[in-house]
């Protein structure tokens, strides 16, 4: 056995265990017998249908965020801020929450092959251990959907979908909906702790519990944008970015090649199904550009 098969064969023991295929949820549950197993086949059924949540969610985050702009800021405003602040980025914003936030759910995958050569690091079948049909390079199976799932990230329970090529861009823009969402009310209810801190009609548990719970949601929500934008521009998914990193640790360097990367540009018009003559900031928009490059 030569020098570079031995250095790859402990890897791919890395990658079976880190992205295997998972055999589907629903047999593996059925198979445990009593109490555990009663309880996970609920648990399952609430994680099918909890996406239902977050639209209810959102209306309600909405309210708030109108109740404490009309209540604290509309009639103070110029008709400039109010066109700015109010009609547009309020609306425009929860636009796009809604927007990508349905079409992430309801987009379903496709079988495509994007041209990509199988890397043994991290994918190393060509035929579904589970589903046993033909598939293409960086496609993985995923047990809650029961299908191959095409540049596969992962399961998003709150989607009650899976992260893929052909939703990701969705997810990603949700993500950032959700982000610009969350600085439109920490910037107001800074403005109203400002203004209104002194007024002996201040609601101040109401104010602070809202600041702590929207100033949470700004973290984690930072955090998913950042996470997603190095994917994106490292042309990795989630699954593979573990793998990447476990090499890097392995080997104790940074400087280890990425096995799928393009070139920034490429990576990006490819991660929002952009053509290559657009500029990416159009990627951006809740608006679905045909692409002709990635379609079956």
């Amino acid at each position: 056995m030569s020098e570079e098969q031995q250095n790859i064969q402990p890897s791919i023991s890395i990658q079976d265990t880190k992205i295997a295929d998972m055999e589907n949820v629903e047999d593996t549950l059925g198979r445990i017998q009593g109490l555990p197993g009663i309880i996970a086949k609920k648990l399952l059924i609430i994680v099918k249908y909890i996406w239902i949540m977050v639209p209810c969610l959102l209306v309600i985050t909405y309210i708030l965020c109108v109740y404490f702009i009309m209540k604290y800021f509309y009639f103070k405003w110029s008709w400039g801020e109010k066109i700015f602040w109010f009609y547009f980025e309020l609306h425009y914003t929860y636009y796009q929450i809604f927007w990508s936030f349905f079409k992430c759910h309801f987009t379903k995958p496709k079988k495509i092959d994007l041209g990509y050569e199988r890397n043994l690091l991290y994918d190393t079948e060509e035929i579904c251990s589970v589903c046993n049909k033909p598939r293409a390079a960086r496609t993985h199976h995923c047990g809650f959907c029961k299908k191959c799932i095409t540049k596969y990230d992962h399961h998003c329970s709150w989607m009650s979908a899976c992260i893929g090529y052909h939703n990701a861009r969705y997810f990603f823009l949700f993500m950032v909906g959700c982000f610009r969402g969350m600085l439109i009310c920490d910037t107001h209810l800074w403005y109203i702790w400002k203004m209104y801190y002194s007024n002996d009609n201040f609601p101040f548990w109401t104010t602070l519990l809202l600041s702590l719970f929207f100033f949470n949601i700004t973290m984690v929500m930072i955090f998913q944008v950042i996470l997603n934008s190095i994917c994106f521009s490292l042309n990795l998914t989630m699954m593979e970015l573990v793998v990447y990193l476990g090499q890097c640790i392995q080997k104790k360097s940074i400087f280890i090649s990425l096995p799928y990367y393009k070139s920034l540009s490429e990576n990006w018009h490819e991660a929002l199904h952009l053509p290559k003559h657009l500029p990416i900031i159009l990627g951006l928009i809740p608006y679905d550009f045909q692409n002709k490059e990635y379609q079956d």
